[in-house]
């Protein structure tokens, strides 16, 4: 579901319960198990810097609207979470929901280490909406602090060369690249099955594209960038495969095949095939015979 979908699910859910503090509780419950396929890079991460470089990394698998830094200063490692496109006080079960389940994580992976050992600090940038004994009920006795910079979970940097317990650096490796493999292709190819199907209606809008894949028309753009590709290159390949392949198996008329690959007027789909080939159809279409 696309991020505005997902802000309005959380809040009615807000509602329905009235409880303040659902996003809080959520991520408390956190565990890696609930991320699918993107556990196993976390399993096999050698340390807990390695475990959540990766998971920022692969965050947009989870959602779109949530970015996530990691940053050091003086000996503190900082988890900052921000939305650029919302106020922080419209969402913040969101953001409590991302610290809570930072925290989560971090207690999930070192297990038997005392984080209430004087470094660790939960920020939040919006007003409380409970009292401070509710969060310390579900956060632990860590010190919290509102109407802060950022939202952020703020621990000792040192942690983050801990090992995990579970890893394996061979494994790693091995993981991280499969899932590159799967996450490159799984969006290209699903992206060209859609423009497949839908084309001879017309060229589906890049915003209505990146909005059935729950993106922003921005996240959408990166993700095919980062994978050598853009849309408009994915909407001119499908378009010359599909007409060359009706000019090779049919004996549809040039007007027929332009309206199947989108074009409203026979006059640009000359246009655009004599630019994808260097000929016209019609002259194309006398090569194969």
């Amino acid at each position: 579901i696309s991020f505005s979908e997902y802000i309005d699910l959380w809040q009615n859910s807000v509602q329905q319960t009235a409880d303040p503090l659902l996003g809080l509780r959520a991520g408390a419950e956190f565990h890696p198990g609930n991320l699918g396929a993107l556990a196993s890079v976390l399993v096999a991460a050698p340390d807990f810097a390695s475990a959540v470089q990766q998971l920022i990394r692969y965050e947009h698998l989870l959602q779109d609207g949530i970015q996530t830094q990691l940053l050091e200063a003086d000996g503190r490692a900082h988890a900052q979470f921000s939305c650029p496109n919302h106020d922080c006080q419209d969402i913040y079960h969101l953001m409590e929901k991302e610290v809570s389940e930072a925290l989560a994580l971090a207690k999930f992976f070192l297990r038997g280490v005392d984080f209430q050992s004087g470094k660790l600090e939960v920020h939040f940038q919006h007003a409380p909406v409970a009292e401070l004994v509710e969060y310390q009920a579900i956060l632990g006795d860590t010190p919290i602090k509102f109407q802060q910079q950022h939202n952020q979970l703020i621990f000792d940097a040192q942690l983050l060369s801990f090992s995990t317990g579970f890893g394996n650096a061979a494994v790693f490796q091995s993981v991280l690249k499969e899932i590159d493999q799967q996450v490159g292709q799984d969006l290209e190819s699903q992206v060209r099955r859609l423009i497949i199907d839908t084309v001879h209606q017309g060229v589906p809008d890049v915003k209505f594209v990146a909005e059935k894949f729950g993106m922003s028309h921005r996240t959408f753009q990166r993700r095919l960038s980062a994978e050598g590709t853009r849309y408009k290159e994915l909407v001119a390949q499908v378009r010359q495969d599909i007409a060359l392949d009706l000019l090779n198996r049919t004996d549809s008329s040039i007007s027929e095949i332009a309206y199947l690959v989108g074009f409203t007027e026979t006059s640009t789909f000359h246009q655009a095939f004599k630019r994808w080939t260097g000929q016209s159809p019609g002259e194309y279409r006398k090569t194969l015979n």
